[in-house]
């Protein structure tokens, strides 16, 4: 049995988790954290502008609208952008204690 020893437990949905990023925060973080500038920050905006999305449910496809927040999943960039949105994550927990 544990005696004046406190126990943390912390527990992450990643459902949509590509689909919930603000770009506007990651475009900030890519900047500020990790120094990138010049023509690969100027790319990195344009791979995040003007994204649009559509939804297939039972073989039935729905149309083209703008989508303003999130990445998307299916590319090369989705999962090392969303990495170095979430990179900093810890440090959340640790400003609450």
């Amino acid at each position: 049995m544990l005696q004046g020893n406190a126990t943390g437990v912390v527990f992450f949905d990643f459902n949509d988790a590509f689909g919930s990023v603000n770009r506007v925060k990651l475009l900030y973080k890519l900047r500020n954290d990790f120094h990138i500038s010049g023509r690969m920050l100027m790319f990195l905006i344009q791979f995040l502008s003007d994204r649009k999305a559509r939804i297939k449910v039972n073989g039935l496809i729905g149309e083209w609208i703008e989508s303003l927040v999130g990445m998307s999943a299916g590319t090369i960039l989705g999962p090392i952008l969303f990495l170095t949105h979430v990179h900093d994550i810890i440090y959340s927990f640790i400003k609450a204690e």
